[in-house]
């Protein structure tokens, strides 16, 4: 009966009766059948939404898929799921149950139409359909039975049965290939289809199954088997008593399979709700003012200043007390006719409105702002970000909506995405309730592409995920924020992801070693720490249960490794792929020393500190823009760092002092050697970091080629002293590929040609007929390893480098019986280097040694002259066949500051040889095609081909404020089979005597 009447009347009366408007137009049918007949005010029923995702592809043997459909309905909430298959070539094996996520199995080859339909609780309908192509095996395919990850205890042998299988049994075929990397354990019978492996070390394998067919060719197919094996446990991990299975069954468990704790079902939710997240910070909104410097290089930053900045938007120490946003210097751009886009700011401003949310929500008359204002705001940022995100969405050739910057170009999801997912996930949770559905739905479905294609990657195990490299780590807090921010939106893909990410973290584990090392070098540390860090917070916010693959016992050894890494001229001295680093951008010493308030288990402020260990974490920062995020501003922060500094005493920097700094597993190190006073920088009370400018320093690696970024450069230097680098690491080039790994022309900078260390020319690789390849160069041979010692002569300690193995002395292609490289200080701030070698048999060669001195690029060409950027430019000049001349324009440790010092080299050999110094700039593609170094480089070489040979190398520097005088070193027979070499610096002359000590000559003694 109303509906009769209601059909009758104007939509004045159906708009009057809803308060909205008083035009005179007949209302709809659609309009009339949403007036709900039984409320008391009636209202239109909107109609629920609900989406599929993206179309799905997949191929046999994998025969059944899990469809998640999204749905939300914004007056109502969501009463029945009904699925149905549409079309296909068999029925589907599935219960038309009312859930949100159903498994579809029984699949065979052919396409499939599949619906949902989700009806809302007054009756609205919404339907999607997703087609679904399951491809059959083609002939070429082969594929590896066994998909399950072995997770191995510290044991002594372990045998894994692994099968190989060809689609077609009949198959006529010539052998079965196993192919395993990155090193060469030992495989059984690699022509059957069962394979086993043993002498396993730790780290993660790749096993690569080849069918070759007698008539046409070869069939590839690729399984990537993750082999993990623990170094040790820790010693919490010890006493725990569980195996290091257990130990990852528990992180699955407590996070994805039987969660205690679950986050929380409304937003926000990520880092808690917004009580639970203040609760947290509120020991940082406590912390004292201060009047110290905010950044700088080297400062001790203002760490309420910063934290007031990037949480408020304005210094409250200051007395700045803002109550418009208009004038907030965070968020006056949205008030701009055109604001611009900055994604590090929007972030702060995303905390900044979850700040004021749970303040009107608690304290509204405390807020600063008026709730006008802040709704006003909101809608005004959420206007211009919108038009940003819809901007810069591009539609690839696959009409897969794609964001321009959100990856690498290697895989959907990867090392890039995390940045973009961080802020995009964090900017749906924090304005759930402000934006419309038509908002969130456009933002879901853009995400939700790239979350198929990683689950994909992780379903293949595809390099991508299974690397266990800085990727894992880097990878893996974008990955967390989306999973935690659709928990329970989309939550069959949700605890997909988690439990991605947990494996990942397994496999990188062991990149952080018992000794504190970092596997990929000091550089990359902060490519994984930091998004590995903030992952973390969130799931322990989430779950409340820490991460047990990381190895948290070992973390205050990371931040002993890492401020050891800085050289004396304040950058990192990284070898093999490596970013020159200026000092750190961030606190991971620091964090890394408090790790256990970082991750909850003790108290704020109960760890103690040494207040040295504190000062040299400062000094190695290069400015403080770390501290700019207040998303993963560390409350374990709210220390006073000024007064700790203070108390620092320490007297190792005496005139002349050098130690070695050595991390055993890493093979890498530095001799240090403090020269205080020497330089006008290192007087200056400005910044710690200057205190670099009185050392000098060597850095030196013998790290395994077979490390992630690591190259055939056993034996490399960095040589830095008084505040610049004198000789460099060539840094990050091309990716090597396996088929041209020795090529020189290919891969110059991985091997020993492009390192400062020793090559063999005629080290040629060979063809099948014994035949040399002229591009090719074997002076190193990867995956062998050479040794590191520390050693003291004559009182004198040192570092000596046994290259032997790693050039050869026991490889059928290696070429050198032996080859020892000493690293000496001579005092004074000064350094020798001797090498002594013999090659194979009665094998010659015109054995080089090589040396690299960054040069200006065409991008830098300005900053030698003012030194804006700390350039790393030098000018080379060749005073005579035995002496260079290495001159910096501009410090490293200061910026706008010109070098203070000047250095040489100066060699003598048993065998007659010049130095050569190669006219024209070397140039080194970067990873992007850019020219991203370019060096000069010079050469030693003997003028003769030699079997054998002692030579004496020094590196001299002095301080501008002194006239720099080159070394002067000659040698000769002192005794029957023995020779000295006389090296004179700075007025001091000093003797090496080298003897034949077990059929190889080694230094005896230094007088």
């Amino acid at each position: 009966m109303i509906g009769d009447i209601l059909k009758n009347v104007y939509q004045c009366l159906f708009l009057f009766l809803l308060g909205i408007s008083l035009s005179c137009t007949k209302a709809t049918e659609s309009q009339l059948s949403a007036l709900d007949p039984t409320s008391s005010n009636p209202t239109i029923n909107s109609a629920p939404t609900v989406s599929l995702g993206a179309d799905k592809i997949f191929r046999l043997p994998i025969n059944s898929a899990v469809l998640a459909a999204t749905a939300s309905d914004t007056d109502g909430t969501i009463a029945n799921y009904s699925w149905s298959q549409i079309s296909g070539p068999n029925n589907a094996i599935f219960e038309n149950s009312n859930v949100s996520s159903k498994t579809f199995s029984g699949l065979i080859q052919g396409t499939y139409t599949l619906r949902v339909s989700v009806t809302d609780n007054r009756g609205a309908v919404a339907t999607d359909e997703l087609i679904m192509t399951v491809q059959a095996l083609t002939q070429t395919d082969a594929y590896v039975s066994a998909t399950d990850d072995w997770w191995l205890d510290p044991v002594t042998s372990f045998i894994p049965q692994i099968v190989g299988k060809k689609l077609d049994p009949n198959q006529v075929v010539t052998r079965n290939i196993w192919y395993i990397y990155p090193n060469e354990p030992v495989l059984g019978n690699s022509s059957t289809d069962t394979i086993s492996v043993s002498n396993i070390e730790t780290k993660n394998y790749v096993l690569k199954y080849v069918i070759q067919k007698v008539t046409s060719g070869d069939y590839f197919a690729q399984q990537f088997m993750t082999i993990f094996r623990a170094v040790e446990f820790t010693p919490t991990e010890l006493a725990s008593g569980l195996s290091i299975k257990n130990l990852r069954d528990l992180d699955m468990k407590n996070m994805v399979e039987y969660p205690t704790k679950l986050p929380p079902v409304n937003h926000p939710r990520l880092l808690g709700t917004n009580s639970d997240l203040f609760q947290e910070v509120t020991v940082l909104d406590q912390m004292p003012c201060s009047s110290q410097p905010i950044e700088g290089l080297g400062a001790i930053p203002n760490f309420r200043d910063k934290w007031d900045s990037a949480s408020f938007g304005y210094y409250k120490c200051k007395g700045q007390n803002l109550t418009t946003f208009a004038t907030n210097p965070q968020t006056l751009e949205y008030f701009k006719p055109t604001p611009v886009f900055n994604q590090k700011r929007d972030y702060r401003i995303l905390f900044i409105i979850r700040r004021l949310q749970n303040c009107f929500a608690t304290t509204p008359t405390a807020c600063g702002y008026t709730q006008t204002d802040f709704s006003d705001f909101k809608n005004r940022f959420i206007a211009a970000q919108m038009a940003e995100f819809n901007q810069n969405w591009i539609t690839d050739p696959n009409n897969m909506l794609v964001y321009s910057n959100w990856n690498y170009g290697h895989f959907p999801y990867d090392i890039y995405s995390g940045e973009p997912y961080r802020y995009w996930t964090t900017y749906l949770d924090t304005l759930w309730s402000d934006l419309t559905q038509t908002q969130k739905n456009f933002l879901k479905i853009q995400m939700s592409y790239r979350i198929d294609a990683w689950l994909e990657n992780v379903r293949k195990k595809d390099w991508g995920y299974s690397n266990g490299n800085n990727w894992n780590g880097s990878q893996a807090e974008g990955l967390v924020a989306w999973a935690l921010t659709f928990y329970y939106e989309e939550p069959v893909r949700a605890k997909a992801v988690l439990q991605s990410v947990i494996d990942g973290l397994w496999l990188h584990r062991d990149y952080y070693m018992n000794t504190g090392y970092y596997k990929e070098g000091a550089s990359y540390i902060a490519v994984s720490y930091l998004p590995l860090m903030r992952a973390h917070r969130m799931l322990v916010a989430a779950f409340g249960t820490q991460l047990r693959s990381m190895k948290w016992d070992y973390f205050p050894k990371l931040s002993e490794f890492f401020k050891q890494s800085i050289g004396s001229d304040g950058l990192a001295f990284g070898f093999g792929d490596a970013y020159t680093r200026n000092g750190n951008a961030h606190l991971i010493p620091l964090t890394a020393m408090l790790i256990k308030e970082v991750i909850k288990q003790s108290p704020i402020g109960s760890i103690p500190l040494n207040s040295c260990d504190v000062r040299d974490a400062f000094k190695n920062i290069y400015y403080a823009s770390f501290l700019d995020d207040p998303w993963g501003f560390e409350p374990a922060y709210a220390r006073d760092w000024v007064q700790i500094v203070s108390t620092c005493n320490d007297a190792s920097a005496q005139t002349g002092t050098s130690k070695v700094l050595y991390d055993s597993l890493g093979q890498e190190g530095l001799i240090k050697t403090f020269m205080p006073g020497s330089t006008v920088m290192g007087a200056l009370p400005a910044s710690l970091r200057w205190k670099y400018a009185d050392e000098t320093s060597v850095g030196f690696s013998g790290t395994p080629n077979t490390f992630a970024h690591r190259e055939m450069d056993f034996g490399a230097l960095v040589w830095g002293a008084y505040g610049s680098r004198l000789i460099d690491d060539w840094g990050y080039g091309n990716i090597v590929d396996r088929n041209v790994m020795y090529s020189v022309i290919k891969n110059l900078d991985f091997l020993p040609q492009g390192s400062n260390t020793l090559s063999v020319p005629d080290a040629f690789d060979k063809n099948a007929d014994g035949s040399i390849i002229p591009d090719t160069n074997r002076s190193q041979l990867f995956g062998q390893s050479g040794q590191v010692f520390i050693e003291t002569i004559s009182n004198v300690e040192h570092v000596r480098m046994d290259g032997s193995i790693v050039y050869g002395s026991n490889h059928v292609d290696g070429v050198m019986e032996y080859f020892d490289r000493y690293i000496i200080p001579f005092g004074d701030g000064n350094y020798v280097i001797a090498d002594s070698f013999k090659l194979k048999g009665a094998m010659t060669s015109r054995v080089q040694e090589n040396f690299y001195a960054s040069y200006m690029t065409n991008r830098d060409a300005t900053e030698p002259a003012d030194c804006q950027n700390l350039s790393l430019h030098k000018d080379l000049a060749l005073i005579s066949p035995k002496v260079i001349s290495i001159k910096p324009r501009c410090s490293q440790v200061g910026s706008k500051r010109m070098s203070e010092v000047e250095g040489s080299i100066t060699f003598d050999s048993l065998s007659d040889g010049a130095f050569q110094l190669n006219a024209a700039p070397q140039q080194l593609p970067g990873r992007t095609g850019l020219d991203d170094a370019r060096s000069r480089y010079f050469i030693y070489q003997p003028n003769v081909a030699v079997n054998s040979d002692i030579r004496l190398f020094s590196l001299a520097a002095s301080p501008k404020s002194q006239t720099h005088v080159p070394a002067v070193i000659s040698h000769a027979a002192c005794q029957t089979g023995k020779f000295c070499f006389a090296v004179q610096m700075k007025g001091v002359t000093k003797n090496y005597r080298f003897s034949i000590i077990g059929g190889r000559y080694k230094l005896e003694s230094i007088y």
